[in-house]
Formats: C-alpha cells, structure tokens, sequence
C-alpha cells in the first residue's frame, strides 16, 4: 500500500525561473520521485514567498496538518527549498521524530538515521549562511545606492521609477496633487477625514480609485522623501537625494508640526471669510463667526465683551474701503510698478553673492560629514552618535538647499511681495470685488495681520510698508493740495525696505479706523473711483 504524503514547492519570487528550482522543475522532480519510491501525493503546496524569515501562510498550514498526522509524511525538492532558517528546518527535522517520514526528491537524505539527519543538519546551516550573506551583499549595494543619492526601492506615490542607477522623476499627474496634500494639510485647516476628501475630490485616489486610507496618508506626509531626504526606517539615518524635492523643506517642516502638535490644528467645520482673522480689541481673543438668519456674524464669546459682534458685511466693506485706497495711490503713480520691477531686477547681483555664500556653508556641511565619517572608521565615535550627527549635518544641508532653490536671482522677499500684491490690487475693480469678495480677502491675507474689532466698529492691520501707503493715500483725499507727495524712486526704495527717512521706521499692527478720513464726511464709492 503507498504511503499518502504532501509536497511543498517554493521559490522566492514570481520570475525566479533558474533551471531546478522553477515550480514546474520542482513538480516534475517530486513527481518522479513519488512514482518510483510508490508514495502518493495527496495535496500540492506551492508558495512563492522567501524562507529567509518565518512566518509563510501555506508552509504553517501545511505544518500544522502533518502534526495532527492527516498524512504519513512529506517530500521537499531540496532542503533549502522547505527553509533557508534553521528555526522553520528544525520544525521540519522533528517530524521525524513523530513517525513521519521527510523525503528529498533531489537529494539522498534519511532523517531516521543518525548519520542522514547530520548531513541535513550541514546542508540546513550552509542554506541559512547562504541567505545571511545574500541578504549582506544586497545590504551593500542598496548602501552603495543610497550614498549616491539613489533611491534602490520602489518610487513613492507621486513620483516614477526609470530603472536601475536612474533617479526618480516627479509624476506630471500625482506629483502636484501630493504636493497640494502637504499645502492643504500646513494650513492647519484639515483633519485627517476633510484632507482625504478633499484629495479625492481633486483626483488623487488608490489604484483601485478609492480615498487614500489614513494609514496611507499618514505614510505620505511623513515621508522626507518628498523634499529631497531619504530615510531608511530599520537602519534610522538620513541620506541627501538627487532627485528634484516635490516641496520644500520649510513646508515638510509646518506638517511635521502640526502632525506631532507643535502648532495650533483644528479640523475645518465652517469656512467663514474671516475665519480666525477677526480679534477682539478688548480681550485680544479671535471672533468665532456664526450664521444666523443667512448673515455670518463674528462674535466674541468671552463674558465682559458680549457686546462685540460684527456682521461680515461691514468688515468686507472696511476692506474695500481701504482697497480703493490702494487703486487710488496706483493710478496717481502709475509707473511705480514698472520702477519697482526695475530696481529688483538690479538685485540679481547681490542675490547670486547670498547663493555663493549659500554653497559655501554647504560645503562646509560636506566637510563635516566627511570627517564625521573618518571619526567612526577611526573608531573615535560609536555608531549611534555617527548617525544622529550625519542626519543633522543631512538636515541642515536640505535646509541650505531649499533656501538656494527659494533664492532665485534678482528677487529680494520682501520686495518681490509689494510688487506682487501691488499687480493684484492693480486689476481689481470695485464691482468684481462686489461678486467675489473672498478674492479680495485671499490677496490681502499676506499684507495684513488680524482685524480688530472694538463693538460694532472694525480696524484693519496693515504690514509695512502699506500702512504708509494707506496714510499717504488719505492725506491725497484729505488735503491734494498738501505737498506730502514722494517721487517714483522714493516708494520704491520705500517698498524694498531700503528707505533712511526715519519717519519710514518699519511699524507693524498698526489700527486703521474704519472710516478713511474720520474728520470729513465719508464720500461714495463713486466718488472715490473719480
């Protein structure tokens, strides 16, 4: 009578197809074996998984069945076929000891005697040294990768693999929308729950076209990957890319605040306008704005000041008021705009010296690194303080990066701001402010701290240098014939931050009144346009 028995096959990936080790090798072997020692095969167990590490389903179940003795034994290609661990060999070397009998259709082993079970005793130990320095030589080469700033695993989402020693690319379709993730979430204006919708909504989705999973997300806005660091989890250093940053380093930064509850973050419920905008002038706390009636009104919540509440009707028109200020003081120096391009054009020069100065402390850094190096090779540091300074040298360096990256030849920050808010104050106009408010707002967010509000009444905080902008234009409505006006050379210098009239001293937060010109009776908006 034949013998039942199981027959495991295994190889470690799906394209391993070496000659005697494929699947449909190790069937035909196993099948010729069972005819000529007359065994009968009862169940087939085909796995494609490493045996480096326990833990392979099918191998468990299969172990777990010839323990409740469902057969009479079990037939393996080769040793290193059923385990490349000796933990998992030892499991398969006890069978013998319950009666059941292990066979080797490639090699001649008997584990009922004394002398077979030592020969496959060798065999196992020579297999699982076969996979340590397998798993030692790769270990190398993606070292060898990392150190030239190659990334040797698959692309994260949002970027794309191009082969072996090729850096990634970013993805024309996902890389921007990722980049919008870490945006969206720095705003501090998202949950978890909002920031998937609002991702699915613009078309960032799994391959199976669900939300990202918050697991998923969570792994996204945690991965330096994305700003130009690559951090390998198991070993817990830092290596510098060479694949172009998604984002920058300052805005992987703001997420990791808000991630780890460095920073104020709240889930968005109500997107009113002037959402945390609004401050009580009495208690300095924010308005919360409520609707009621269809009206948003901001309020604030605190006992001694429940008189304050506004209607965000009148701190939209306070804002107008002082926009058409701004179209006022353009139109009266039209070529300001065109001065102020000019003159930071001229800047290119200082700005390429700041990037010189720049590269330097990056090599400097580089310097650093190297000799931090040379200190573990020399033994004089142990390896856990060699990598806690080699990442902070690799940070400080992204950091370098990103201000070169941010640090483009003739543009001064400050000055790059004035222009760019003064172009957009430019092409409004009264009625599109009207339609669409929350435009107006959005481009006056960077030039303006919060509102003050005292009662019913509110007062904008201009930045300087608007806030002389703003005094300047009331004094041409006020008084036209006082002879306060500066030349086009004059604000620009004013604008670029570079004016020595000590009346220009910088001043921030400072209280506007609602009305601009408190003394003299308020105009229409007509006549304001002239």
């Amino acid at each position: 009578m034949s013998s039942r028995v199981y027959a495991y096959i295994r190889t470690s990936t799906i394209k391993q197809g070496t000659e005697g080790v494929s699947l449909e090798a190790q069937r035909e072997a196993i099948t010729g074996y069972a005819r000529k020692h007359d065994l009968h095969v009862v169940e087939w167990f085909s796995e494609t998984q490493t045996a480096a590490k326990r833990g392979r389903p099918l191998f468990s179940t299969m172990m777990r069945a010839l323990k409740r003795r469902k057969v009479d034994g079990l037939i393996l290609h080769r040793i290193d076929r059923g385990s490349r661990n000796l933990r998992d060999w030892a499991d398969i070397a006890d069978l013998s000891d319950i009666g059941l009998k292990v066979h080797f259709a490639h090699d001649s082993l008997d584990l009922g005697t004394r002398g077979g079970r030592l020969a496959a005793d060798v065999q196992a130990v020579v297999a699982a040294d076969f996979v340590r320095n397998l798993r030692e030589e790769t270990m190398k080469g993606m070292l060898g990768r990392l150190k030239q700033g190659l990334w040797p695993w698959a692309a994260p989402l949002g970027y794309l693999d191009h082969g072996k020693a090729i850096p990634k690319s970013i993805d024309p379709v996902v890389g921007p929308l990722i980049r919008k993730a870490f945006e969206l979430y720095a705003s501090g204006q998202h949950s978890f729950h909002t920031l998937r919708t609002e991702l699915f909504n613009l078309g960032l989705r799994t391959a199976a076209g669900k939300r990202l999973s918050p697991n998923g997300l969570t792994t996204i806005l945690n991965n330096p990957f994305y700003c130009g660091i690559m951090k390998v989890r198991k070993w817990g250093e830092l290596f510098p890319a060479v694949h172009e940053p998604l984002i920058p380093k300052t805005l992987f930064d703001r997420v990791q605040d808000v991630l780890h509850g460095r920073t104020s973050h709240r889930g968005l419920k109500h997107d009113h306008m002037y959402r945390r905008d609004i401050v009580c002038a009495t208690c300095k706390l924010k308005l919360i704005g409520e609707t009621q009636k269809g009206h948003v009104y901001y309020r604030c919540h605190s006992k001694p000041c429940a008189r304050t509440s506004l209607r965000e009707g009148l701190v939209t028109a306070a804002l107008e008021q002082d926009l058409l200020l701004f179209l006022r003081f353009i139109e009266t120096y039209a070529g300001l705009i065109d001065t102020l391009a000019t003159r930071l054009s001229k800047e290119g020069q200082d700005s390429q010296t700041a990037i010189q100065v720049l590269r330097l402390e990056r090599q400097r850094l580089d310097a650093r690194l190297s000799a931090v190096t040379d200190a573990l090779i020399d033994e004089v540091i142990d390896r856990e303080a060699y990598t806690e300074k080699k990442n902070e040298i690799i940070r400080s360096r992204a950091d370098i990066d990103d201000m070169i990256a941010q640090r483009q030849p003739g543009e001064v920050p400050h000055a790059h701001q004035a222009l760019l808010y003064l172009e957009l104050v430019k092409h409004l106009r009264l009625r599109a402010f009207l339609e669409n408010p929350r435009f107006a707002r959005e481009i006056c967010r960077d030039v303006t701290s919060n509102f003050s509000a005292d009662g019913k009444s509110v007062a904008m905080q201009w930045h300087w240098p608007f806030t002389e902008v703003l005094e300047h234009a009331r004094t041409m409505r006020c008084d036209p014939g006082k002879d306060t006006h500066r030349t086009l050379d004059e604000w620009a210098d004013l604008l670029m931050g570079k004016s020595s009239d000590q009346s220009l001293t910088p001043r921030r937060n400072v209280k506007v009144p609602t009305s601009p010109c408190p003394a003299k009776k308020r105009k229409s908006r007509r006549e304001l346009l002239g």
